[in-house]
């Protein structure tokens, strides 16, 4: 077993992403792209924050954390409207943190990072709405530009219905998240794979190993037939630089 901690940098990683994408203001680019689609409501506190002027922003995120709210108050300010330098400056900070990032991978000597799919089990249906942030740390992976991919191992049981979280205990989302875990028994729970850059085919053959090894253990096993139906792991896949 590899422990694999990534610290403060998977925090600020988030928060470069969540500028870079609300850079342009008012998250008008995001709207646009859908073509005069409905912006889902997962995206509306992500889109209200992206509303406020930047003059504002200061006084809302010294309100927010006054009052219990540090992780919003985070986002509030790293969702402010950017000039072409700012935008620069950000996407700067992103490529160091993937650098420190990625050679702390590299030195520890593994193919892929097995972590959590989400921060929560499958949340109730509307859920989602309040706790869009529960998979805020996946966004860095869109940020470094790695593969990943989910795999269904389990499912939560009776005696894991409990969120007990180690900070920010009485923010909104550590509220909404105790309330979505309560029930929660039977709902899925996924692993997820993450790859180093370029590695696509390493990373869904660790996803297939990963399943194989399950075998009628995983979840979709316990209704009594395997994930990959007998068929072996996918064969280790060579790195670019050593193919001929």
């Amino acid at each position: 077993t590899v422990d694999f901690v990534a610290g403060g940098d998977l925090r600020e990683a988030v928060e470069a992403y969540i500028g870079l994408v609300a850079a342009d203001g008012r998250f008008r680019s995001f709207v646009e792209a859908l073509e005069g689609e409905e912006l889902h409501p997962n995206y509306s506190f992500l889109y209200r924050t992206a509303q406020l002027p930047n003059w504002v922003r200061p006084a809302a995120a010294a309100v927010l954390r006054a009052s219990g709210e540090t992780r919003k108050a985070a986002l509030v300010l790293a969702a402010r409207q950017k000039s072409a330098y700012e935008y620069w400056q950000v996407a700067v900070a992103r490529d160091k943190l993937k650098e420190r990032f990625l050679d702390r991978w590299r030195k520890a000597g593994f193919d892929v990072l097995l972590c959590p799919a989400n921060g929560l089990p499958a949340l109730p249906h509307g859920h989602s709405v309040l706790l869009a942030q529960a998979c805020s740390y996946n966004f860095v992976w869109n940020a470094f530009n790695l593969p990943a991919g989910t795999v269904n191992v389990t499912a939560v049981k009776e005696d894991e219905q409990d969120y007990m979280p180690t900070r920010d205990q009485s923010d909104s989302f550590c509220t909404a998240a105790r309330r979505a875990c309560a029930g929660s028994v039977g709902l899925p729970v996924s692993v997820q794979l993450v790859g180093l850059p370029w590695q696509d085919e390493a990373t869904l053959g660790a996803m297939r190993a990963l399943e194989h090894a399950l075998g009628n253990h995983g979840a979709a096993g316990e209704t009594g037939s395997a994930t990959l139906h007998g068929m072996p792991p996918h064969p280790p896949v060579q790195a670019a630089g050593d193919r001929t």
